[in-house]
């Protein structure tokens, strides 16, 4: 509670040092002499205000971006009355986005322009294609059919760099799929991921030592416990032990904050991958009450039907999925042909 008050203050501050530029600007613009230099050193000093304020907006948030805060910096100086509430919609436009991440300023050295030409030649000239092809992880998956050693290799670079889960699953692909050059880059990106993560570990656990509350840094904590089970680096005992760790701090957050529909699906997922079927049925039948329309829930608690053997459920599940509509088209197929069975099996039933 108090540090949601701490950030609506700060908001609130940041507001007013964008008002108060205004004025310091009206007093640079259109004064001269005692009047100008009134105006220019309060423009200096309420920049030098807002990046302290935007500092500590992103301390509270673990989200420190030096890099925002020095375009921030450059842009408040230079551009009087527009840059400080300019720069602080940015922040406050970026902040729940995918873009907030402690890079999301890097510079991919694969869009150098001697190699831009290139790269959209060997794409087919498709520009916006590429683009897709950096914003979706998805997308990066047919860039391992097309036998494009070069292509294959920025893959492997954007993958190393997003290192979720999506892009360890297709990292594990490529090592079993590609060439041998491909394979060795492969192999690089899933160690470079495993030490990031270790070391995101530990940081995530020194800050709960001070904070064992902050729900956030639970999460985040957890997720990071899911991916290191995920890069299949453990043995058997190992893969339990961090497992039961991630389960654990779900579990937590999951209390924190009960309305994060999500992370309470991350949580069966793991709960499921863990073995404990019952656990992750209750967590996704609670979903389904509480959200009857989100597919999600149910694709995932059929799943769970399905490792129990339990065909029937899954048949019914399948038959409710396709009944709310909106089925994703990796699921169409499955859910149909699970459907399709369903009704031959009633109609068996009915004959007999």
């Amino acid at each position: 509670m108090n540090q949601r008050i701490m950030k609506i203050s700060i908001f609130l501050l940041l507001a007013l040092c964008g008002i108060a530029d205004v004025y310091a600007a009206r007093g640079i613009v259109f004064s001269s002499g005692l009047l100008f230099s009134v105006g220019l050193f309060s423009h200096f000093l309420l920049c030098f205000i807002f990046l302290i304020l935007l500092y500590l907006l992103q301390s509270s948030e673990e989200r420190i971006n030096y890099n925002f805060l020095l375009i921030s910096a450059a842009v408040a100086l230079v551009v009087p009355a527009y840059g400080i509430p300019g720069m602080a919609l940015v922040y406050a436009g970026t902040r729940k986005a995918s873009l907030v991440d402690e890079n999301y300023f890097e510079f991919d050295e694969s869009l150098v322009p001697d190699h831009l030409d290139a790269l959209t030649h060997e794409m087919g000239d498709d520009v916006m294609g590429f683009i897709r092809a950096e914003q979706n992880i998805d997308a990066l998956k047919d860039i391992f059919l097309s036998g494009n050693q070069r292509l294959e290799e920025i893959a492997i670079q954007k993958l190393n760099r997003v290192g979720n889960k999506s892009a360890v699953s297709i990292l594990q692909s490529v090592l079993s799929q590609s060439s041998s050059d491909v394979k060795i880059l492969a192999a690089s990106a899933l160690i470079a991921i495993e030490e990031k993560t270790v070391e995101k570990i530990e940081k995530l656990q020194e800050v709960l030592k001070e904070q064992p509350k902050k729900s956030e840094v639970i999460l985040e904590l957890a997720r990071a416990f899911d991916l290191y089970c995920h890069l299949g680096v453990l043995d058997d005992s190992l893969l339990r032990y961090y497992q039961n760790l991630g389960i654990k701090n779900f579990n937590t957050y999951c209390q924190l904050v009960p309305g994060d529909q999500y992370a309470a699906v991350e949580f069966g997922r793991l709960l499921l991958k863990a073995d404990r079927q019952a656990e992750a049925e209750a967590v996704f039948q609670r979903l389904i009450h509480d959200n009857p329309h989100d597919l999600n829930p149910r694709i995932w608690l059929a799943e769970v039907y399905y490792t129990l053997q339990n065909y029937r459920k899954v048949r019914e599940m399948c038959v409710e999925i396709k009944a709310i509509g909106g089925v994703p088209d990796v699921y169409v197929e499955t859910v149909n042909w699970w459907i399709a069975s369903h009704e031959q099996l009633a109609t068996e039933v009915v004959m007999v």
